[in-house]
């Protein structure tokens, strides 16, 4: 009898599929980002990022939209304040809209009736639309399909409630390799010597469609976690009131003495 129980048991265990085969592949977060790219459409966040200085630790507090085009990114906006030290109040809140070959950037610091600055390249000069288009401080761009697409090569991934996580490594010399415009703009040239090598440790969440929900990330100087929700959503992110917009330029033209409008940080510019 006990035989004849384990050629049964062993019969069962043949007949039954392999648990791991039986598991269908995730979705690939490649193509499910590129689906999203619809106009008028996009995505919202929420991030926290770190900076470590000489004895300090700066965190930032974020969040705000991507609006996507028919290729990708078309428009940004973030609020954003800053704590340096634990427990302190958050400095002031600052917004920014960027578009391409625009950035503007909030201030209470300005002459009567303004509220923002506008940033603007010099004519003739070319603008690289990315990095700016995605405010953040991740120095990974997930919503980027070359830079998702080089993060995931040989990333392990298991299975968990709601999705997928990935996780592995990323040199900045592979970054730069598959966005090299994006990367010429965020580094400001080429990525030499022992910063190519630098490794950037990575954990990403997708859902079940293969949408990225977030990423968390560790690099030299810091890291950042930001959360990305509501994928497909309408999004349209209008320009201030030009009534309310200087320029950059305007700006430094300003007499340092004016009450009520400080420079501030920009002092040293002119």
């Amino acid at each position: 009898m006990r035989r004849w129980i384990v050629l049964a048991v062993a019969a069962l265990v043949a007949l039954a599929p392999d648990a791991a085969a039986a598991q269908p592949a995730p979705p690939d977060p490649v193509q499910a980002l590129k689906r999203q790219f619809r106009a008028e459409r996009g995505v919202t966040f929420t991030e926290v990022s770190r900076m470590t200085g000489d004895a300090s630790v700066t965190r930032v507090r974020a969040k705000g939209g991507i609006q996507f085009g028919a290729s990708g990114p078309v428009a940004s906006y973030m609020t954003f304040s800053a704590v340096q030290k634990k427990g302190e109040e958050p400095g002031t809140e600052v917004e920014l809209i960027m578009t391409p070959g625009q950035l503007h950037l909030s201030s209470p610091d300005l002459p009567p009736g303004k509220k923002w600055v506008v940033f603007e390249p010099d004519k003739g000069t070319k603008v690289t639309p990315v990095p700016g288009l995605v405010l953040s401080s991740q120095t990974i761009n997930p919503l980027d399909p070359a830079i998702l697409k080089a993060i995931l090569k040989g990333a392990k991934v298991k299975s968990v409630p709601g999705g997928h996580l990935y996780q592995g490594a990323v040199t900045y010399g592979d970054l730069v390799k598959a966005a090299p415009e994006h990367y010429a703009a965020q580094f400001g040239g080429d990525v030499a010597g022992g910063l190519a090598e630098r490794k950037i440790s990575w954990r990403l969440w997708t859902d079940k469609r293969g949408l990225v929900t977030r990423l968390m990330s560790n690099r030299l100087g810091g890291g950042a976690d930001t959360r990305y929700s509501g994928w497909g959503q309408r999004m349209t992110i209008p320009l201030p009131p030009a009534d309310e917009v200087m320029s950059w330029r305007e700006l430094l033209d300003q007499p340092y003495d004016e009450p009520g409008f400080d420079l501030g940080p920009f002092r040293t510019s002119r």
